[in-house]
């Protein structure tokens, strides 16, 4: 017979077994997340940030890590409606590195996408809300530059009516690219914009 002695070694090494066992297990149930595929990203966006997160992009955005999963959402809650981008560390569990205010804007018929300018050695994001907020009269075109390295949102607002063409740019821009990128798209389909010192608000 065993000695009374032999007994609780041999459990301590069975129960071994069976953690080690188990953590085998748990590791082929959870295989590593692929964020090369849209709809990955899209999925953990939304387990973090809820189903507004209507658009994700996969890049470099900052000085400081690979590539993290940026989120474009649309809020629309309440006395809340407006747009909103976060930046998502995605080396571990998913988990917020920057996010915006809400802005002005609509993600539906928009122009959402990544910029690239010589100056950075990194990506921005830059939207475009297009012909979401005009009409036949006139209307107005909501436009962002966002730096999630520099945590700077940097703002365009083009309002047009019937007597001319009127483009805000925000006092915080302090790089030419930036400035430039802004003057340039508009120049592309405003020709006649006029700027100025003080933003327009329309009346609703």
């Amino acid at each position: 017979m065993l000695s009374n002695k032999l007994y609780p070694l041999i459990i301590i090494l069975f129960l071994s077994f069976l953690i080690s066992c188990g953590d085998t297990e748990e590791k082929k149930k959870a295989p590593a997340k692929d964020y090369s595929n849209p709809s990955v990203q899209l999925e953990e966006a939304r387990k973090l940030l809820g189903d507004d997160v209507k658009v994700t992009f996969l890049d470099n955005f900052d000085e400081e890590n690979e590539s993290e999963l940026i989120a474009a959402s649309e809020i629309n809650s309440g006395d809340q409606w407006g747009i909103k981008f976060t930046s998502i560390d995605i080396s571990g569990e998913p988990q917020i590195i920057f996010e915006t205010d809400l802005l002005d804007g609509s993600l539906e018929d928009s122009r959402v996408e990544k910029l690239n300018l010589p100056g950075k050695n990194y990506k921005l994001i830059y939207y475009n809300s297009a012909d979401f907020f005009m009409g036949s009269g006139g209307g107005e075109v909501f436009s962002y530059i966002i730096d999630f390295n520099e945590r700077e949102v940097y703002y365009s607002h083009l309002v047009a009516d019937a007597k001319k063409v009127s483009l805000y740019l925000s006092d915080n821009i302090n790089n030419d690219e930036v400035r430039q990128y802004f003057l340039n798209t508009f120049k592309r389909d405003f020709p006649s914009f006029v700027l100025v010192q003080q933003d327009v608000v329309l009346d609703e």
